[in-house]
């Protein structure tokens, strides 16, 4: 392995504990790198795309055993399984929709922008966290809006079309799950090493991660998360 490969990249000790809280052995994550990020991407809409197809194929055990039941679903069951399934999309629709106020600046309240006063920054302040609650609001509505015609269009349709729609969405919904595990695993396993110079894996493949006790994995996949999310330090 070439001496730059783990240059800037981030990287963090974890101590791993059983279930008790004990201590059983420290490990090191790093941030995997593009064409890890790609593959596990790639590898997790593989899986997904193949628990879809066979939630919607009716001669499958996995449609017989998750999908079936809904033949016998009330509408409140499929409203309530469709509106899960919808929600998400009804969110990123709002943002689209909505365009996000442009940040005032000091120049919109200060007589003279280079020596602002204090009241007038105050002004600022209250201004455009007025602004970002007026934004927030109309998000709230656009969705509130999307649910009432999605609720006023389902009792429109016969219970059996209800129960067609939401036996798609559960698959949408379960698939999505199946995606967002194995991205989770599939990260991972590529993020874990026992030594801090990165040099010898912790797993030797993704089924040997799914493999191990679940108390470990999920700490594991907690700590990859916060890594992601804010590193503890930057390390080269």
């Amino acid at each position: 392995m070439g001496q730059l490969v783990d240059l800037l990249r981030w990287k963090k000790e974890v101590l791993l504990k059983d279930i008790s809280g004990n201590p059983l052995k420290s490990v090191y994550l790093r941030i995997i790198g593009d064409y890890d990020l790609q593959e596990s991407y790639r590898l997790a809409r593989i899986a997904s795309s193949k628990k879809r197809a066979l939630l919607r194929d009716t001669e499958s055990d996995d449609y017989k055993d998750e999908v079936n039941i809904l033949d016998e679903a009330t509408p409140e069951q499929c409203l309530e399984i469709i509106m899960a399934a919808k929600s998400t999309a009804f969110e990123n629709e709002a943002v689209s929709a909505n365009e996000r106020p442009e940040l005032l600046g000091i120049d919109a309240v200060a007589m003279d922008p280079d020596a602002p006063t204090l009241e007038e920054q105050e002004t600022l302040d209250k201004k455009r966290e007025d602004a970002e609650q007026a934004y927030q609001k109309n998000l709230v509505e656009y969705v509130e809006t999307k649910k009432a015609e999605l609720i006023t269009f389902l009792k429109s349709m016969p219970l059996k079309e209800q129960q067609s729609m939401a036996k798609e969405e559960l698959s949408n919904i379960v698939a999505l799950g199946v995606f967002l595990e194995e991205l989770n695993n599939q990260k991972v396993w590529r993020s874990t090493y026992i030594d801090k110079n990165l040099k010898e894996r912790g797993y030797s493949s993704v089924d040997e991660f799914k493999d191990a006790h679940p108390v470990v994995r999920n700490q594991l996949i907690d700590a990859y998360r916060a890594l992601e999310i804010g590193p503890e330090e930057l390390k080269n």
